[in-house]
């Protein structure tokens, strides 16, 4: 659980300065490159291919799906603020527990009940955080621009009488 978390905020931190440097396009293909080369082996060794046709294309549903969500992922990454956008991704603990119990009939026991409470609590918390210091800087530094534009005085009248200088007298014959 933990160990988890902290290896997904450290890619995001890695991901996020990949695509400053590589652009999301580079990245994504990295990443499912990566993920492809890393789980082949356990797969392998596990996987039994399916007989039912339709289980072929539940998987396909699943590859199209994940990789779309990974490239969106990638993308807001690259042009949103982490801040905002992590709590997003915990809507998957979310949404994996409920799919778990439709699809499997899997239970959530306590332990993972209360860690899962834990996880979006903190990151409720820190989003909202986050959110008000951003807010309050932002005030500050429009507090800061009011008090360092200069003040404008009372408009300069222009002066009483006749102008004199060059160019001020009747027009001069040639």
């Amino acid at each position: 659980g933990v160990a988890s978390a902290m290896c997904f905020g450290g890619v995001l931190v890695i991901g996020r300065a990949a695509t400053d440097r590589d652009g999301p396009d580079a990245v994504f293909f990295s990443s499912s490159l990566i993920v492809a080369v890393a789980t082949l082996p356990p797969a392998l060794f596990f996987w039994e291919i399916p007989v039912a046709a339709a289980f072929w294309g539940l998987l396909a549903l699943v590859v199209a799906g994940s990789a779309m969500r990974s490239y969106a992922d990638i993308r807001a990454y690259a042009i949103g603020d982490a801040g905002f956008l992590a709590p997003f991704n915990y809507l998957r603990l979310i949404t994996v527990g409920v799919a778990g119990y439709v699809m499997f009939d899997e239970t959530i026991d306590g332990a993972t009940g209360v860690g899962g409470a834990i996880i979006i609590a903190a990151t409720l918390y820190i989003a909202i955080r986050e959110s008000q210091l951003r807010r309050e800087a932002r005030a500050r530094a429009a507090a800061g621009a009011v008090a360092q534009t200069p003040r404008a005085g009372p408009k300069a009248e222009p002066p009483a009488g006749p102008v004199t200088g060059p160019g001020s007298g009747p027009p001069q014959a040639p």
